[in-house]
Parts: C-alpha cells; structure tokens; sequence
C-alpha cells in the first residue's frame, strides 16, 4: 500500500519507473539517451508592477494602478481590525475607586477626549459612613461593560446611579416627587400628565417643537409614602450643553406654571406641600447641581424595595417593544449622538442687552458645533 505524501517530506514521484511500468524515465528522450533539462529564466519582481514593461492591462489600467488598489484596500482592512480591537478594549473597561475625584482623574487620564469612559457610582448597603449613610464606590467604565455586567447583578444589591459630570451634554431630565402623606388627596398620573402638558407647551413656543411621546422614558419608583418618576427626554438630533442649562429648562417650567397658575389647572397641579408643610414644587430642582448622581434604571436606594420601572404609559408610547437594554441605554442622560447640536438657555432679565423689559424671560438657541468635541466633558454614541 503506497502512503500519501507526510509532513516535512517531498510528493511522492507518480512516473511509470515509480509505478513499476516501462516507460521512460523523467531525464530520458525518446531513444533513451538523456535530455538536458531547460534552465528557467528568473522573475523580475518590477514586470509585476512597472508600467514600461508589457502591454497594458484589459480597459487601460495599469498594473501599477491595480497595485495602488489592493494596497489601499489592506490597509483600510488593517485599520478596521485596529478600531474593532480597540473598541473590544474600550468595551471591556472597569474599573473602581473609592472617591469621586479619583475615578475623574482616570477617566481623564485614559480618554482624554471623553469618547467612551464613563463614571457611575454604587452605594454598598452593607457599609455605612459616619451619619449612617450607606457609601459609595465609583466606576470607570463604558456602558456597554456596565450593562453586561449590571444586568446580572441581584436586585438587593442594584443600587447604581449615573454620574452627570459638570459640563457634559446631556439630555433633559427631570425628578418628579411628592410626599403622599402631606399631599393626600393628589393623583400622581394626572399631576405628571400636567407637568408633560407644560414641558410640551414651552418647547414649542421656544423651540417649534411637538413632543412625541415616543421621545420621553418614564421611570416609576414609588411607594407608600412618596411618589417619585423620572422623566427623560431625548430630542431626535439634540441634547443640552449641559445639565446646568437643563435646570434653567425646568425652571422655565415653573415659571410658566407660576404665571398662569390662577387660570390653569395644569399649572396649579405644579405645587405640592413639603413635609414641614410649606409649598415646593413638583418638579426637584435640586438634581441639577455639579456631577450629579442620577439613579439608574432597575436601580433602587439602599435600603429600600423601589426600583424604577417603566410605567404603563411609556410601554404604549413604545408598543411594549423594546428589551431592557435598550431602555439602560437611552435612560442614560450622557448618552448623546456625537453629531447632536446642543442648545443652551439663557435668562435676560429686565433692561437686559436686548433691549426687552416687563420681567425676566428665557431664551433658547443652539451652541456652536455639535456634542463631537470635548468642550468641558465627555461624549458618546448613543445606543
């Protein structure tokens, strides 16, 4: 039996000699004197490539040209495998820090130009500081890391907040809440029923915008004692320079409420009486101070049961149709499209520059560039 050829070794010589036949041998001519064999001319590497050797290729082009074309195509092959690697990399990132600061400063350190990493922070239950508070550790991360990681985490210990870092764009977010206790008689959906008819009304009279609800996240979490949603808002193209001018946004809210409050009810239902039994508003204008902590979707508070959930409204804005990572990912207030313009508000008060009088008004308009650069803080793609 004749074995096939093995590793390391030549093909076996299938001639009519290694078959046990009677034909010539391969050196021998017809008469079976030996024949010289014909020596080959070496390659000249450049008649692969020179343009004065041979004639020119099928529909005029060039070797050269072809070879212009197969490089160019290598190498943007090379650079795609290097961006996928690198975003493998990017995506994989975690890391911890006891304080704020430190998680900041290795943000700033790997990604100085803000495309990936992110800060967020997660209270430890088990652990508490000097005035009983649970504390607090800090992650550098990107978001698609945290989801693979924060979707399996038990809910007794899902208590993550996204860190809204000074001077990042953002999108509009706001935390709507009452005591139940001081407010007995208030229902809940119909004062966030209110508060979207106003939100609805002041970006169209500034901004020439209809709010689609398909636009809006709207997370519960209450419970006995307190109503709480979060809304977000994601402008198809734009989000604010930021979160400080989201708190102007929300204060140019109350003041439309505070305005018409004699004659809208929608506008009166924007006040509610605090423990102490003092008027505040329903919307928290507390949230939109520097590198605010907002919480996460599915997250509840240390120590408590309450998580936000989507509620029914929102599941028929969006046809019950999207998975909870898709919900994470646009929940996420920093999560804005690199090619997002980005408004800003400004409040000119009577005498101001322009002339106006009767009072202080708020004025919308678009920054110059779009959310691509790192003009204070971060970016990101959103999901």
């Amino acid at each position: 039996t004749t074995r096939g050829p093995t590793r390391g070794t030549s093909q076996v010589d299938m001639t009519d000699d290694n078959r046990g036949g009677m034909g010539q041998g391969p050196d021998e001519g017809r008469n079976g004197a030996p024949q010289a064999k014909k020596a080959r001319r070496p390659l000249d590497p450049s008649s692969f490539y020179s343009t004065t050797r041979g004639p020119p290729s099928p529909g005029g082009v060039s070797s050269s040209s072809r070879a212009a074309r197969v490089d160019a195509f290598v190498n943007d092959y090379l650079a795609k495998l290097k961006e996928r690697a690198l975003a493998k990399q990017r995506d994989v990132l975690y890391t911890q820090w006891n304080t704020q600061q430190e998680a900041f400063e290795f943000a700033d350190r790997e990604d100085p130009e803000g495309d990936y990493v992110r800060i967020f922070s997660q209270e430890v239950e088990s652990k508490s500081n000097n005035q009983g508070q649970p504390l607090r550790k800090f992650l550098a991360t990107s978001y698609v890391e945290l989801w693979r990681r924060y979707k399996d985490v038990p809910t007794k210990f899902r208590h993550f907040y996204e860190i809204i870092r000074e001077g990042s764009p953002c999108h509009a977010y706001f935390d709507l809440e009452y005591s139940v206790l001081d407010n007995p008689s208030r229902d809940g959906e119909k004062t966030v029923g209110a508060f979207l008819h106003l939100l609805r009304k002041v970006l169209f009279a500034n901004l020439d915008i209809r709010l689609d609800d398909r636009w809006i996240i709207e997370l519960d979490s209450s419970s006995a004692l307190k109503f709480s949603r979060h809304i977000i808002v994601r402008l198809p193209g734009s989000a604010f320079l930021d979160n400080s001018h989201v708190g102007t946004f929300a204060a140019a809210i109350v003041e439309e409420a505070s305005r018409n409050r004699a004659a809208s009810r929608f506008s009166e239902m924007m006040f509610v009486k605090n423990k102490h039994g003092q008027e505040s508003t329903f919307i928290d204008m507390g949230v939109y101070s520097r590198n605010r902590a907002f919480r996460l979707f599915r997250s509840s508070k240390a120590g408590k049961s309450e998580a936000l959930m989507p509620t029914a409204r929102m599941m028929r804005a969006w046809e019950n149709s999207f998975p909870d990572e898709k919900i994470f990912m646009h929940s996420l207030v920093g999560n804005v499209d690199l090619n997002a313009r980005l408004l800003t508000l400004e409040v000119l008060a009577e005498g101001s520059r322009d002339g106006s009088t009767g009072g202080a008004r708020t004025v919308f308009s678009y920054a110059k560039g779009v959310a691509g650069g790192r003009q204070g803080r971060g970016r990101d793609v959103a999901r």
